[in-house]
């Protein structure tokens, strides 16, 4: 079932095409000016990705070949599903283009960073945190929103955690199912939506907790059904400085929460899908 966008998105769409291409007048100079954007990235990751896997040892080559195998189909699907969503038919190349061309100057980024530093180190990325360094490093297989984070007092401790979102591919289980036997390829990988509450103390190591919640319709349990959500910060009524919750809504699926039970953090769904 392919689920409708949310609000906005349609907005979304035309400033990330703004971003990438000045001066655009049509669709035409738009599918264009995309084109050339797709190109180059594709060349210039092709070149970092070489020349990362050189500085590597075997071990470490195979490592960083099966994770760009995992990043190439995340793109793949991440982009198709974000193609589907577009508002009209004819935005969907459009979409897609401008999905995978941002997607792969992220990877660009993280490469970089491990070509140029010490990769037996947690990557340093600019200017940014310290616990977003250690989450980088500690999960490498989860494809980071690094622009999608808010921080706040969720525990209400007095010190303020960092919330970040993201999404990873997993295999299915091929078992019990032999590969021929999935309707598509498609069926191989499974996308989840993640999400992750970090601390950042001035002295010791950055402590995080990661939640894993499929993007799927048919699970039992909590789950979204689009990767595209939004985050609210649920504040306590006269405490601007402390939260009761963090909700999470694709505008399809019931939302989620997140919240501090008093000894750890926790995800609830309380109302059940939306759509049923």
């Amino acid at each position: 079932m392919l689920i409708g966008m949310i609000p906005h998105e349609s907005n979304a769409l035309e400033s990330q095409q703004t971003a990438l291409c000045e001066g655009i007048e049509s669709t035409s100079d738009a599918v264009i000016c995309l084109k050339e954007r797709l190109k180059d990235t594709e060349s210039r990751l092709q070149k970092v990705f070489e020349a990362t896997t050189k500085q590597k040892d075997k071990k470490a080559q195979d490592k960083l070949i099966t994770s760009q195998k995992q990043w190439n189909e995340y793109k793949k699907q991440h982009c198709e599903w974000e193609a589907k969503n577009a508002p009209s038919p004819s935005e969907e190349h459009l979409t897609s283009m401008s999905c995978k061309t941002l997607i792969t100057e992220q990877r660009i980024d993280v490469l970089n960073k491990q070509l140029h530093q010490d990769t037996t180190q947690p990557i340093e990325y600019g200017q940014l945190p310290r616990w977003l360094n250690v989450i980088a490093y500690d999960y490498p297989d989860v494809f980071w929103q690094y622009n999608k984070r808010i921080e706040t007092d969720l525990n209400c401790d007095g010190s303020k955690e960092w919330i970040m979102i993201g999404t990873s591919l997993n295999r299915n289980d091929q078992k019990s199912a032999k590969k021929e036997d999935h309707k598509s390829e498609n069926d191989l990988y499974a996308m989840d939506f993640v999400i992750t509450i970090a601390e950042n103390p001035k002295i010791g190591r950055p402590q995080s907790q990661l939640f894993k919640i499929p993007l799927s319709q048919t699970v039992t349990g909590a789950h979204l059904c689009n990767p595209i959500v939004q985050l609210e910060n649920n504040q306590i009524s006269g405490n601007k400085s402390c939260s009761s919750s963090i909700e999470i809504s694709d505008n399809t699926c019931a939302p989620l929460h997140i919240y501090w039970n008093g000894d750890d953090y926790k995800l609830t769904q309380p109302n059940g899908d939306k759509n049923e």
